[in-house]
């Protein structure tokens, strides 16, 4: 197996970039900054992001409670769990106590409305009902110390093509 040096890897990717009509500039460039990058004081590596392990927490059994599923959860080794977006104030409150208590974070909210009513709707009113559903999910997230909402820009069904998903999603 031939294993190359960054040098015979950057020539190699320059002899075809100008066999594909890049022609002698492009490999001019691509030398330039070989040359550069050998030159380079190497710093050191900075320390690789921190892998963690996450579920949906509505794939742990609902027959358990939420303190249940959240210590589950943590006892079989996930630190994050994604939590879907929940309108109930009070339930909310529960969900943050149960992962508090487990002492498992919830990193991210999984916003539900975009299904149902889609951002990619014609239909103003279906619009509004999943911003509104948008404004719940970042009140969860907020009240849960979550970085991430999960939102659906675009929903395709037989009522939105996929040439009017892209187009409202831009909007």
């Amino acid at each position: 197996m031939w294993n190359p040096s960054r040098r015979e890897f950057l020539k190699s990717t320059v002899r075809t970039a100008c066999s594909a009509g890049l022609g002698g500039w492009a490999s001019a460039e691509i030398f330039d900054a070989s040359r550069a990058w050998a030159n380079a004081p190497t710093a050191p590596m900075a320390a690789p992001l921190p892998i963690k392990k996450g579920l949906v927490l509505d794939m742990l059994p609902a027959k358990l409670s939420y303190a249940e599923r959240m210590k589950l959860a943590r006892d079989v080794g996930f630190d994050v769990v994604q939590a879907l977006t929940t309108p109930d104030e009070k339930e909310a409150e529960e969900i943050k106590k149960a992962a508090d208590g487990a002492n498992i974070r919830i990193d991210s909210v999984m916003n539900m409305d975009h299904w149902k009513y889609a951002l990619s709707s014609s239909d103003a009113t279906v619009v509004e009902k999943s911003l509104a559903g948008m404004r719940t999910s970042l009140h969860n997230a907020k009240l849960w110390g979550s970085d991430a909402v999960l939102l659906v820009p675009a929903v395709v069904n037989p009522q939105t093509s996929y040439r009017d998903a892209w187009t409202r999603s831009q909007t």
